[in-house]
């Protein structure tokens, strides 16, 4: 099995973050040559600037398993690293953010590394399904089957 992997964020990750934004900034270019006087210029640049600063972002994003090492960069540039055989356990997990006095759940994917107090986090969002899907294909067999959870959430068991 060829365990390798380069991913960088969709095309449809730019569109529709970036996308949106370059079209109202063109949208006011339009508004601005139909009616010069209109003051327009703040939010053409503004438009711009939004749609740069996302695809900044996305361009960040990389994923990249070859020569039995793990490499993710995030869209803050951060490089998170391993070799493949330091990884105790991987898969697909919600985290929890507070935000305010709500708590949002964000999809990841874990990779869990020995020797590590922290997992790697993996924003899976911006990458393709066929690159999380090779994802899943190369760290199937690092994979721990999952534990049965015993508590609130579980029914109680029938004793007669």
């Amino acid at each position: 099995m060829n365990d390798s992997l380069h991913a960088r964020a969709s095309y449809s990750g730019y569109i529709v973050l970036s996308g949106i934004w370059f079209v109202l900034g063109i949208a006011n270019i339009f508004i601005l040559i139909a009616k010069p006087h209109s003051k327009v210029e703040f939010p053409i640049i503004i438009c711009f600037a939004i749609g740069a600063l996302f695809s900044l972002w996305l361009w960040g994003f990389r994923l990249i398993i070859e020569n039995g090492r793990f490499r993710y960069r995030d869209g803050l540039y951060r490089w998170h690293e391993c070799e493949l055989d330091e990884i105790e356990n991987a898969g697909a997990t919600w985290v929890k953010w507070d935000v305010g006095t709500k708590v949002i759940k964000v999809p990841r994917y874990e990779i869990e590394v020995r020797g590590r107090g922290n997992s790697i986090l993996i924003n899976s969002k911006p990458f393709t399904r066929e690159a999380l899907r090779r994802l899943n294909e190369i760290m199937k067999p690092m994979r721990r089957p999952k534990r049965k959870r015993v508590g609130i959430t579980d029914p109680p068991e029938d004793e007669s």
